[in-house]
C-alpha cells in the first residue's frame, strides 16, 4: 500500500531568491490554515505530516508559525531550507520524504484551501488512491469538466461514491490550450514526479514561473498520466506572491476572511 506524506511550504520572499515575487508577508495564510477544518482533516489522513519553511532569515519566525500549526496538527514535522532555490527546496524535501518511507505525496501550497462541500468525498478518494498502485498522479484542483472537449481513454468510477476519475495526457491537453501540468494541488507518486516531471537541473531555477514552465515541458516530453476527478477539492487564492498570478486580490482576501480568518 502507498505511504502518503506531503509537500507544503511557506516562504519569506526576497529579491535574491524569489525574483518576481511581491515579497509580502504570508503569515495570515497560516492563520487561515488553522481555521480551515477540512484542510486540517486532509493532513490528518496522511501517514505523516510535514511543513517546510523556505528562506526564513529569522528562524524564530518559522518557530512561531510552526507553533501555530501544532495547535491543530500536533504531530506535524517542520523543515527549514535556507539560502536556496524553490526547486532545491522541493528536491530536498521529497528526498527526505523518501528516506522516511513515503511513496507518494500531496502537493498543497500555503495559499490553497479546501473548498469542496464534502470532506467525505476526499477521504474516499484518498482510500481509493492508496489501494490502486497504477494511479500515479491526480489533480486535486481542476475538475474533469474543464476538459470536456476531450474524450478520456480511461474513466474509472470510485466504488460507493459519486466520484469519477478521468485520465488525460499533456500532449492532448496542450492542443486544446489546457494546462498540461502546473503546480496547483495534486497527489503523486514521488518517483514518478522526480523522473517524469522534475529534473535535478531545476534546482538552479530561481523564478517560480520558470520552474513551473520547466516542470510543464518535462511533463509534456514524457507525456505523463494526468488524472482529474469530477469535483474540485482545493482552490488557489493567489493573494500574495508572484505578480503574474495575482488578480482579484481584494475579492479573494474577502472570501478568505469570511470562510476562515473570521471563524
Amino acid at each position: 500500500m502507498k505511504i502518503i506524506s506531503n509537500f507544503t511550504q511557506t516562504y519569506r520572499g526576497t529579491p535574491e531568491w524569489s525574483p518576481g515575487s511581491d515579497c509580502k508577508n504570508r503569515d495570515f495564510l497560516i492563520d487561515a490554515f488553522c481555521k480551515d477544518e477540512n484542510k486540517i482533516k486532509c493532513y490528518e489522513l496522511l501517514d505523516f505530516q510535514t511543513f517546510s519553511y523556505h528562506n526564513f532569515v529569522n528562524i524564530n519566525d518559522a518557530i512561531k508559525l510552526n507553533n501555530k500549526l501544532k495547535t491543530v496538527l500536533p504531530n506535524i514535522k517542520s523543515y527549514c531550507y535556507s539560502n536556496t532555490s524553490f526547486g532545491s527546496c522541493i528536491l530536498k524535501h521529497l528526498m527526505t520524504l523518501k528516506d522516511k518511507g513515503a511513496t507518494d505525496f500531496v502537493w498543497i501550497q500555503d495559499d490553497e484551501f479546501f473548498t469542496h462541500t464534502s470532506f467525505e468525498d476526499y477521504a474516499q478518494f484518498i482510500e481509493f488512491y492508496k489501494n490502486n498502485e497504477d494511479i500515479k498522479h491526480v489533480s486535486l484542483l481542476y475538475p474533469s469538466s474543464d476538459f470536456s472537449v476531450l474524450e478520456s481513454p480511461d474513466v474509472r468510477k470510485i466504488p460507493n461514491t459519486n466520484l469519477e476519475l478521468s485520465c488525460f495526457y499533456p500532449q492532448e491537453l496542450r492542443k486544446v490550450k489546457k494546462y498540461s501540468m502546473d503546480t496547483t494541488a495534486f497527489i503523486c507518486n514521488i518517483d514518478y514526479f522526480l523522473t517524469k516531471m522534475f529534473d535535478e537541473s531545476f534546482v538552479n531555477v530561481l523564478q517560480a514561473y520558470e520552474l513551473e514552465a520547466a516542470i510543464v515541458m518535462k511533463s509534456i516530453q514524457n507525456n505523463i498520466e494526468r488524472r482529474f476527478l469530477n469535483v474540485k477539492f482545493f482552490e488557489s487564492f493567489n493573494i500574495v506572491g508572484m505578480g503574474g498570478s495575482l488578480c482579484l486580490t481584494g475579492e479573494r482576501m474577502k472570501t478568505l476572511t469570511e470562510k476562515f480568518l473570521n471563524k
